[in-house]
């Protein structure tokens, strides 16, 4: 399934479960969370998320923003919908935002913040979604993730 939107771009791969989003400036959090409102309703996707965020200023979302954007997640999606997410963003400042997410993630009961991960380096993030889904290679997760990284260029 290919799902695109202005600021966020979804492809999935069924073999693996696994959910490729491209999110792009200005992010809206209210668009984030009625995809993945949709995607928790349906029972067999349990996979990782890979969310690509390298083209968004993170440090543009205001705490009190993310506060509610946690509190929204925990009331609309799922209690078992806790899947793992992998971050891949641009820069330090961008990575303290996603542990701060993370750390709030969990007080909230949404998602264990080891199930967090955030990196700058896409290739981190797939050995990580490798580990997680418990491949020893992930070449086609590369693979994968450079048709997807393609798709949303076009789609943009």
């Amino acid at each position: 399934m290919v799902w695109g939107c202005p600021l966020v771009y979804l492809k999935e791969l069924e073999e693996h479960d696994l959910a490729y989003f491209k999110e792009y400036d200005p992010l809206c959090l209210s668009e984030l969370l009625a995809i993945l409102r949709e995607l928790s309703t349906r029972s067999e996707f349990k996979g990782p998320f890979i969310h690509d965020m390298r083209e968004v200023n993170l440090l543009t979302i205001k705490p009190s923003d993310l506060n509610r954007h946690i509190v929204r997640l925990k009331n609309q999606v799922k209690p078992e919908f806790a899947n793992p997410c992998a971050f891949v963003v641009r820069n330090v400042d961008d990575l303290s935002i996603i542990r701060m997410w993370g750390a709030l993630a969990e007080i909230a009961g949404i998602r264990k913040e080891d199930d967090v991960f955030a990196t700058t380096d896409v290739d981190d993030a797939l050995n990580w979604v490798a580990n997680k889904l418990g491949l020893e290679c992930h070449a086609k997760l590369a693979m994968f993730l450079e048709t997807a990284e393609a798709e949303a260029r076009k789609v943009r």
